[in-house]
């Protein structure tokens, strides 16, 4: 009789088991595979350490607040630094009269901004662990079977950055973004 019960109860544990490490990976990956691209997001291509501007204004100008980097430069450009910092993206986005909140997120707040239409902009890490190098993208879209995350940066636009790559450089810089919007719902332009 005892047999029985041990068999009864093994089951229920590997089930328990296997049901575990499922929820596990779902939860990881954000669920079912998934994509989203949104569309006629501006792309001002840069190979200059003016990644910051030149992000900003394609955030900028999707939401109908045209800019160009070089107006942006004369804003938020740092000489000094070689490059922006985030509070002052930020505060450039608020003037213009957008909705503009600096955060650290998770890979799903990511893909749920991309979900509603909002371009983010991402503050990436492509140096070493002693030798940071900081570099602001905007994330347009993300595709699960494709294991990426779409970005506009330096001079590609549309770039599939793996997940494993994407995330490696992103932790490193807290998983910061600058999420924009006007108030309005950018869902339209998301295929």
């Amino acid at each position: 009789m005892g047999s029985p019960v041990r068999k009864i109860i093994g089951g229920i544990f590997v089930s328990a088991l296997i049901l575990g490490c499922a929820g596990t990976r779902s939860q990881s990956r954000g669920g079912p595979a998934r994509a989203a691209r949104i569309q006629n997001v501006a792309f001002f291509p840069d190979a200059t350490d003016q990644c910051g501007p030149s992000t900003l204004a394609a955030i900028l100008t999707f939401w109908g607040k045209p800019a160009t980097p070089a107006d942006l430069k004369k804003e938020i450009y740092l000489p000094k630094l070689k490059g922006t910092l985030p509070m002052d993206m930020e505060a450039a986005a608020a003037r213009k009269g957008l909705q503009a909140e600096s955060r650290n997120i998770t890979l799903d707040d990511l893909k749920a901004e991309l979900l509603a239409g909002r371009p983010t902009l991402v503050y990436l890490d492509h140096g070493l662990s002693f030798y940071p190098i900081g570099h602001y993208v905007v994330a347009t879209g993300f595709d699960d079977a494709r294991d990426g995350v779409i970005v506009n940066s330096g001079k590609h636009e549309g770039e599939l950055m793996r997940y494993a790559t994407f995330m490696k450089q992103w932790n490193r810089t807290d998983r910061w973004a600058l999420i924009v919007s006007s108030g309005t719902a950018g869902r339209e332009r998301v295929q």
